[in-house]
């Protein structure tokens, strides 16, 4: 007989529930990130390509949580949206250039980016949808916009910016005042200017459910027996418990339990009124009281049990019939 499982939190019967999510990027050399804190820590420790394996947001405490200085910097959203909280921003300054691209970027905030000194932001293949305006920029910096639609509810540049100037994928200025429809500035995806073979990402999710299963004999049969009151009384059965599969979240211990279907769970045979006592016995043969684990795995395989019959019980004649019940718990 084969017992069959989802894994699903400690429990009685069947336990543990297992989510692995498996992301694939294009970029073998990109650092995955799937938090604020990650993306923050990466940034500060000059990794040059990151890749998001999640929504992440730019929120916290500090006014403003980081700035981008003197960096080269690719940020791969992954189809991932970058969410901006109000009173933050995105800073970019210093030399830095900085890449966003394959996702989506959102802002409560009235201006989303900040771009200072000489610094360059290109936006790739991204959708911004701001609340207010989109860039703040002091002193020379460059804004790329490739393949980016930005919807924004007050303008593209705040009123005091210094430069309002865009320029597409192959470094042509955009005269962006005269693409703007509905508060919608599209800039379609070019090659960018120098890379012959540009890389876009595509992250793979799945989710893979913890299960197990079991197989316990289905019969064990002791044949026609007779009262027996010799030395060699006692007379034994093997059965095998197989753990066939087990996919869980990594280390965890399935031990398999027996009781039997005798008053408070006891190991009796019964015929009518009558009733005979057997024994259950480990692998190591050591006996098992009812409600004590009778097997024990760490990977597939099996394990042997035992169980005994005394002759000397024998003393009414009938057929006599019982059950074995196994439960299987999982644990780390």
């Amino acid at each position: 007989m084969r017992i069959r499982g989802k894994v699903k939190g400690l429990a009685l019967v069947m336990a543990l529930l297992m989510a692995l999510n498996l992301v694939g990027y294009a970029t073998a050399a990109s650092t995955a990130v799937g938090s604020f804190d990650e993306l923050k820590t990466a940034i500060s420790n000059g990794n040059q390509s990151i890749l998001l394996t999640a929504d992440v947001t730019i929120g916290g405490s500090e006014l403003n949580p980081f700035t981008v200085a003197d960096k080269t910097v690719v940020i791969d959203l992954g189809g991932n949206t970058l969410h901006i909280e109000s009173d933050k921003l995105f800073a970019i300054s210093g030399t830095s250039a900085v890449t966003i691209k394959n996702g989506i970027v959102s802002s409560d905030e009235t201006t989303v980016f900040s771009i200072s000194d000489s610094a360059t932001l290109c936006l790739e293949n991204v959708d911004v949808t701001a609340e207010g305006s989109v860039f703040y920029t002091s002193g020379t910096p460059a804004v790329k916009l490739n393949g980016a639609t930005v919807v924004f509810d007050v303008s593209i540049f705040t009123d005091d910016s210094d430069v309002k100037t865009i320029v597409d994928g192959n470094g042509d200025d955009v005269d962006f005042n005269n693409l703007i429809l509905n508060n919608t500035l599209s800039v379609p995806l070019v090659q960018t200017s120098g890379a012959s073979n540009p890389s876009y990402s595509t992250q793979i999710k799945v989710t893979v459910t913890g299960t197990y299963s079991i197989s316990v004999p289905a019969t064990i049969d002791f044949g026609t027996l007779t009262y027996d009151d010799s030395a060699n009384s006692v007379v034994t059965k093997t059965g095998t418990i197989t753990l066939e599969h087990l996919v869980t979240a990594g280390d965890e211990t399935v031990t398999v339990s027996v009781k039997g279907n005798g008053a408070e769970d006891s190991f009796v045979l019964k015929s009518g009124d009558r009733s005979i006592e057997y024994t259950v016995l480990d692998a190591n043969s050591q006996t098992v009281d009812k409600g004590e684990t009778v097997a024990t795995f760490t990977n597939p395989g099996e394990a042997d049990f035992s169980v005994q019959l005394d002759k000397r019980n024998l003393r009414y004649s009938g057929d006599y019939t019982g059950s074995l019940i196994f439960t299987v718990n999982i644990s780390e």
